[in-house]
């Protein structure tokens, strides 16, 4: 039978996987969404749409869930899979994931593409933001050639997988990915931002870029992954005391060390293969 991707979500990170993935081992893909808009968006794009995700995994070899965290794991709790399907997702949040699919016995590989916009809804969908971003997989206890399909989707889409556990997924992106957005959001909210244009640079649009946040999503990854937000925002806030503290005393000495200390980590950071500037 002819391979199917059944992509439940149609919104940014949905309607772009399913450009990204046409041609996907010559196979079919469907997606779903209760979002009639969405869902006829991609079918002028000549891929079948349903409206609810039941119908759309019922012949599945594959199902992306391209949904929020909470609704992707009620559905990994409650839809039902055909035996042979092999779950992923595109979740910012990995450990309350697989703990769903654990109750289930289920086929289920995380994912989650290191890549986005600064909009979101399926008019804002392409595949570019694939290319060239880390795809970081977390396979627990899935079977090699379980985890191999979600491999061959991510390298199909242009992206590099990267292997790890869900735990380390989860506190790792606390500090990648929420704790920039958290910091992104309190400098705009700073009394004189909108008193800035003009007097931005580089620096400036580099720090505000993440500030544009879906206010329905990014609640939901902070608060199930609190325990690691938590953690790293004290650090930060220790970190921001501690300069204020030099600041506050005049001490060039030591803020001339932490600068150094900086310049050295990022050293260390590029040296080791990380992109950055």
């Amino acid at each position: 039978m002819e391979f199917c991707t059944a992509i439940i979500g149609l919104g940014l990170m949905g309607a772009s996987l399913a450009k990204g993935l046409k041609g996907f081992k010559d196979g079919r893909i469907v997606g779903s969404d209760n979002n009639p808009a969405a869902r006829g968006y991609m079918e002028s794009l000549g891929i079948e749409c349903f409206e609810t995700a039941g119908d759309a995994v019922r012949e599945a070899d594959l199902v992306v869930l391209c949904v929020y965290p909470r609704l992707a794991a009620a559905m990994l709790k409650k839809l039902d899979f055909p035996e042979k399907a092999v779950i992923t997702d595109v979740c910012g949040v990995k450990l309350m994931l697989h703990r769903a699919a654990k109750e289930r016995d289920l086929r289920y590989v995380g994912g989650h593409p290191m890549a986005g916009r600064e909009k979101w809804g399926h008019k804002s969908s392409t595949a570019r933001i694939f290319k060239d971003a880390n795809f970081i997989i977390t396979p627990e206890s899935a079977s090699r050639e379980d985890t191999a399909l979600v491999v061959e989707m991510a390298r199909y889409l242009g992206c590099n997988p990267v292997f790890t556990t869900a735990s380390r997924h989860d506190s790792m992106i606390a500090y990648t990915s929420q704790l920039a957005h958290v910091l992104a959001s309190a400098i705009v909210r700073q009394p004189d931002f909108l008193e800035t244009v003009g007097f931005e640079g580089g620096s400036f649009r580099d720090l505000m870029r993440v500030a544009t946040l879906n206010d329905a999503m990014w609640p939901e990854l902070f608060i199930e992954n609190s325990s690691n937000l938590l953690r790293r925002l004290d650090s930060l806030i220790d970190d921001l005391s501690a300069f204020r503290t030099m600041l506050e005393r005049g001490d060039a000495k030591n803020l001339s060390r932490v600068m150094r200390e900086s310049t050295e980590l990022k050293k260390q950071y590029l040296d080791r293969g990380g992109r950055g500037k």
